[in-house]
C-alpha cells in the first residue's frame, strides 16, 4: 500500500509540473475596461459597466464586449470562463461567446452559455485552437427589449502549458497611471521553472528596465513583485527573461515585456461659468461667456471653440488664476470649448459645454383680465387637428399689449412660452395656432405659431399666465360648452370679460364660414351673441362664496322654486347632483380644484366655474 501511495504522489507532482496555468486576463466585478478592450452600449437604457458587474442588454443590435488581442501561440490550450446570471422575471437569454483567431477580423468559433437565474454561475469554455491574435467577443443572445439582460463578472482567460513560462500579470500593457504616482508594482508569474540563487534551482530571472534615466540590468533570484520608482510624464519598458544557472537564455527564449507610463498632471481647473446677454430684444442678440479658472501658468494651453465667438480675458498659459471671456456669440448658438495642455508637460484635454441664454426683454405682466380668450377651434373638420387648432385672444384695454414672454398652457403638462413679439391691439384680437401656413391650416391667418399644446376635443383648459399669475383661464367641457366639429366655440360679444368667459352658457357655435368650410371668426369680432332672454336668465342666479373654502356654496335666484345643481369635474365627469330647497349646496366631499357648476330652475339654466379650496 505504501508503494501505491508513493507512486500516486509522484504522478500527481509530475502532472502538476507538466501543466501550468497562466492567467492572461481577469476582469473582476465591473469597472472601466483595460486598454485594448472595447464595449459597445447599443441599448442605452443601462450602462454596461455597473461597478460590481457588467450588464449586456438584449437588442437589435444588443450590447457587446470585445477583449484585447491575446497571444496564445506559446500555450498548448486555453480556457475561457465567466460568471453569469440572468436577473428578474421575463425572457431569460444565453450569453454568446465568440472566438476570433485573426485579431477580430472574423469570428469563426461560437458557443452559448446555459441560462441561469438563481445566482452567478461559472461558465467555462475550452478554445478549439490557439494563435497569436485571439480575440473574444461576448454578446446577449436576445434581440428585443423583452429579453432580459445578462450580468457578468470574473471574465477570465487562462493559458495552459507544460513548458517554462513567465508572464507579467500587472500592470496591463500600455497602462497609464495617474499623475502623482511614485511607485508601480510589477507582478510576475512563473510556471514550470524553479527560480533560485546559486544553482539551487533551474535558473534565475534577468530584468531589463528601460526608463527616462537609462537602461538598467539586474539579476532577480525570486518571483516577488518588483517595485519600480516612477514620476509624472515618464514612460517605462520592463522585460523579465528566464535564464539557466549560467545566465544563458533558454531555447526557445522565455520572456515577458510590459510597457507602462505615468501621465502628466492636469493642473488647470475650471470654476464658475456664466453666460450674460449683451442686449435683450425681440430679435437675435449676442451674449458673452465668462469662465473662471485656477491652476494656470503650468503649461501652454490651447482654447478651441470651433470658431465660435472671440476669446479674450486672462490667458491660462501665463496667468495662475483669472477669467476667460468669450464674446460676440449669437443668441441661440450653443457651443463647446476645449482646453488642452502641451503634451510634454500636461495631460489636460477636456471640454465644457456652453448653452445660450434666452435674451428677451423684461416682462411687464398685464393686469388680470386684460387679455381674455374669446374663440377656440378645438376640433376642425376641414383639416386635421394638428394643422387647424387655434384660439383667439382679445385685449380688453385701450392700450396695446405685447404677449412676448407670456406662457400659454393647459392645467396639465402642455405649455409654451411665447418667444417673439405678439402685439394685441387695444380692443383688438390676435390668433394663436398650431400651424401658421394658410395653405394647410384651413385658411386661418395665425399671428403666432405655438408648439407643445394640444387641445382635447372633450375637456381641457387654455390659460394665459405671466410670472405665475393667471391672466385668463377657460376650462371647457362637452357638458357645459358647445361641441360641434368644424365650428369654433365663440364667446358672446356681450360677455367680453374674464369672468363671463368662464361660463359655458356665454359661448356658442360660430356661424361664419372661414373659407374652408369650417366656421369661425379668427381675428375678428365674434358672430355669436347671447339673446336678451338668455342674458336675463343667466344673471338671475347668484353663486357665493366662490372660491369655496368652508364646504358649502350658496345658490340663489329671484324664484323660490327648487334649484337643481349638477357639478362636473374638468374631465366632464359628473361628481355631484342635488335638488336644493334651502339654496345651500354641500361640496365638502369634493377635492380642491376647478369644477363646472350647472344650475337649473324651472327650465332656466346657467353654467359657472366653481373653485373648491
Amino acid at each position: 500500500m505504501k508503494k501505491i501511495y508513493f507512486l500516486l504522489f509522484v504522478a500527481l507532482t509530475f502532472s502538476s509540473m507538466l501543466s501550468a496555468q497562466i492567467e492572461l486576463f481577469n476582469l473582476g466585478g465591473g469597472g472601466a475596461f483595460p486598454a485594448g478592450w472595447t464595449d459597445t452600449n447599443n441599448v442605452t437604457t443601462n450602462n454596461i459597466d455597473k461597478s460590481t458587474y457588467y450588464l449586456l442588454d438584449a437588442g437589435s443590435p444588443g450590447d457587446e464586449i470585445i477583449s484585447e488581442t491575446v497571444d496564445l501561440s506559446s500555450y498548448a490550450t486555453a480556457d475561457f470562463s465567466v460568471d453569469i446570471r440572468s436577473f428578474d422575471s421575463g425572457n431569460h437569454i444565453e450569453t454568446v461567446v465568440e472566438i476570433s483567431y485573426d485579431g477580430g477580423a472574423t469570428y469563426t468559433e461560437s458557443t452559448l452559455s446555459p441560462i441561469t437565474t438563481t445566482g452567478f454561475t461559472t461558465f467555462t469554455y475550452s478554445l478549439m485552437n490557439v494563435s497569436n491574435q485571439v480575440v473574444i467577443r461576448l454578446k446577449n443572445n436576445g434581440s428585443s427589449n423583452a429579453d432580459r439582460g445578462i450580468r457578468m463578472r470574473n471574465i477570465k482567460l487562462v493559458g495552459n502549458s507544460s513548458d517554462p513560462l513567465i508572464s507579467i500579470t500587472g500592470p496591463n500593457n500600455n497602462q497609464v497611471f495617474a499623475a502623482g504616482t511614485t511607485s508601480v508594482d510589477v507582478v510576475i508569474d512563473v510556471q514550470n521553472f524553479n527560480v533560485a540563487a546559486a544553482s539551487a534551482g533551474d535558473g534565475f530571472i534577468k530584468k531589463t528596465l528601460v526608463s527616462p534615466g537609462g537602461t538598467f540590468l539586474e539579476d532577480k533570484f525570486d518571483v516577488l513583485d518588483d517595485a519600480v520608482a516612477v514620476a509624472d510624464g515618464e514612460n517605462f519598458t520592463i522585460t523579465f527573461e528566464l535564464v539557466d544557472n549560467a545566465g544563458m537564455s533558454l531555447n526557445p527564449v522565455v520572456s515577458s515585456t510590459v510597457d507602462f507610463s505615468v501621465s502628466f498632471p492636469c493642473d488647470l481647473q475650471i470654476g464658475t461659468i456664466t453666460t450674460t446677454c449683451d442686449t435683450e430684444t425681440t430679435g437675435t442678440d449676442t451674449y458673452t461667456t465668462t469662465i473662471e479658472f485656477t491652476g494656470g501658468n503650468t503649461s501652454t494651453y490651447t482654447l478651441d471653440t470651433g470658431g465660435v465667438g472671440t476669446i479674450s480675458g486672462d490667458n491660462p498659459s501665463t496667468s495662475a488664476t483669472g477669467t476667460i471671456i468669450i464674446s460676440n456669440v449669437n443668441e441661440g448658438v450653443d457651443f463647446s470649448i476645449n482646453f488642452s495642455g502641451l503634451l510634454t508637460n500636461s495631460s489636460c484635454d477636456f471640454n465644457r459645454s456652453i448653452t445660450s441664454p434666452a435674451c428677451l426683454p423684461a416682462i411687464t405682466c398685464p393686469n388680470v383680465g386684460s387679455l381674455i380668450i374669446t374663440e377656440i377651434m378645438k376640433n376642425p373638420s376641414a383639416v386635421d387637428d394638428a394643422l387647424g387648432e387655434y384660439f383667439e385672444v382679445y385685449n380688453t384695454t385701450s392700450s396695446a399689449i405685447d404677449m412676448i414672454g407670456l406662457v400659454i398652457s393647459d392645467q396639465g403638462s402642455d405649455s409654451h412660452t411665447i418667444g417673439s413679439s405678439v402685439i394685441v391691439p387695444a380692443n383688438g384680437y390676435v390668433v394663436l395656432g398650431r400651424n401658421d401656413d394658410t395653405d394647410t391650416n384651413g385658411d386661418i391667418t395665425v399671428d403666432y405659431e405655438y408648439s407643445g399644446i394640444v387641445m382635447s376635443n372633450g375637456t381641457d383648459e387654455i390659460q394665459i399666465v405671466c410670472s405665475g399669475t393667471t391672466i385668463d383661464l377657460v376650462a371647457y367641457s362637452d357638458a357645459a360648452f358647445p361641441d360641434t366639429a368644424g365650428a369654433a366655440m365663440e364667446l358672446s360679444a356681450t360677455a367680453l370679460n374674464s369672468t363671463d368667459n368662464d361660463d359655458g352658457a356665454n359661448w356658442g357655435n360660430a356661424i361664419n364660414d372661414i373659407g374652408s368650410g369650417d366656421l369661425g371668426t379668427p381675428g375678428d369680432a365674434n358672430g355669436f351673441t347671447l339673446s336678451v332672454q338668455s342674458i336675463d336668465a343667466n344673471t338671475t342666479f347668484s353663486v357665493y362664496p366662490n372660491p369655496v373654502n368652508n364646504g358649502f356654496v350658496n345658490i340663489t335666484s329671484q324664484s323660490n322654486a327648487t334649484i337643481t345643481a349638477t357639478v362636473f369635474d374638468v374631465l366632464g365627469k359628473q361628481v355631484l347632483n342635488a335638488n336644493l330647497t334651502n339654496n345651500r349646496l354641500n361640496v365638502s366631499n369634493l377635492r380642491a380644484g376647478i369644477y363646472i357648476l350647472n344650475i337649473n330652475q324651472n327650465g332656466t339654466t346657467s353654467t359657472k366655474k366653481l373653485v373648491v379650496k
